[in-house]
């Protein structure tokens, strides 16, 4: 049974991911420095800040790391029926049960309410793509259970980022609107699978200086961006005493399409898109201390499916590491009246040239 139903997320990302070709031309535009054969890129200076937009894919791990921790604090991951049966306590070792609605109040079906922020920084060091990224990302959401362990619900968010391109001493202005509908059903008595279907409207300005040096004249322009994403999971947990052990597996894919725009000195940059896909693998560790449970995680990333931004001949680039270990850590809260909330910090390791930490809050209310 819970094979059956883990096939079914796990067969849709998938098709959904090898329906894109991997590592995809990336259009270059009819910039001087290009190549007008093969859309090479021969000098950074020129490309518009678009370069950062390896780095930028990433932004979608803050939108679902803050969905997802909505899900681990709420009641989809616990047995419900049997803690209600037993009088056993709920998720690690709480009393977390939703009940519902109380008696006349007039809904058919329990909800929740829940609302997240988050603040990563990233950074690329490789001297033709070096950056640094600052990004904020504001969620709130709110789902109902038509039935015992399924969860309906809709997020909505908003998401503003400043990117310091250094390799064409430049900046780039971003911010957005997302909505994004999910589902979570539990599977046995100690799993459950979720699904999220994501859309992004952002908004780009920036700037480049001639030649990439600071203080040279600004080359400026608007973008606009839209961005589709889509990601499923598989969670496992076990329950020793006062310990929780829990275990994920997923997936993930991201498409970000620029629109065509023309730079304020005339040059005309063509439609183009970035595309990126993720599996991961992973466990978490946590302990109940009455009202409070303190957790440290550690998941293993694989990018399947990115897009490749071709360089001319001679250009140095640094070399792409598709694998990653983010590590994670923080405690979650959860009190008698249905409140619960956390607040966790994470950090990405054996990225090549590339930095990313993440620090995120989490308040969610049941009824």
């Amino acid at each position: 049974m819970v094979a059956k139903w883990f096939l079914y997320p796990a067969a849709i990302l998938f098709l959904l991911a090898t329906s894109f070709t991997a590592n995809a031309v990336y259009p270059c535009s009819p910039w001087p420095a290009c190549s007008s054969s093969n859309g090479e890129i021969s000098d950074p200076h020129d490309a518009a800040g678009s370069l950062v937009m390896e780095g930028v894919l990433m932004w979608g791990r803050d939108t679902l790391n803050i969905q997802h921790d909505a899900f681990r604090i709420g009641h989809i991951l616990m047995d419900k029926s049997s803690s209600q049966s037993s009088g056993a306590k709920g998720l690690a070792g709480n009393k977390m049960l939703h009940t519902g609605m109380a008696a006349g109040d007039g809904f058919a079906f329990p909800y929740s309410v829940w609302g997240g922020f988050s603040h990563t920084d990233s950074s690329g060091d490789f001297p033709t793509t070096a950056f640094d990224s600052s990004r904020y990302n504001f969620l709130v959401g709110a789902d109902f259970s038509p039935r015992e362990g399924l969860i309906m619900g809709l997020a909505l968010g908003y998401e503003d980022q400043e990117i310091d391109s250094f390799f064409n001493a430049g900046e780039m202005d971003m911010d957005g609107y997302t909505v994004a509908p999910y589902i979570a059903l539990q599977v046995g008595d100690q799993s459950s699978i979720d699904l999220t279907f994501g859309y992004s409207d952002i908004d780009v300005s920036q700037f480049r200086s001639t030649g990439g040096v600071p203080g040279g004249a600004r080359i400026s322009s608007k973008v606009d961006s839209d961005r589709y994403f889509v990601s499923g999971n598989f969670t496992t947990f076990r329950d020793y005493g006062e310990w929780h052990v829990t275990g994920q597996i997923g997936a993930s894919w991201a498409k970000d399409q620029q629109d065509a725009f023309t730079e304020s000195n005339g040059t005309v940059n063509a439609r183009s898109s970035f595309r990126l896909g993720q599996a991961k693998i992973g466990g978490e560790v946590s302990r109940a201390w009455g009202a409070f449970e303190p957790y440290a995680s550690a998941t293993l990333e694989y990018d399947f499916a990115r897009t490749e931004i071709p360089f001319a001949a001679g250009v140095a680039r640094s070399q792409y590491d598709p694998t990653d270990v983010l590590f994670g850590f923080g405690v979650r809260y959860f009190a008698d009246n249905g409140l619960s909330g956390s607040v966790g910090y994470s950090r990405i390791f054996g990225r090549e040239n590339y930095d990313e930490s993440t620090l995120q809050f989490l308040v969610r209310a049941e009824f």
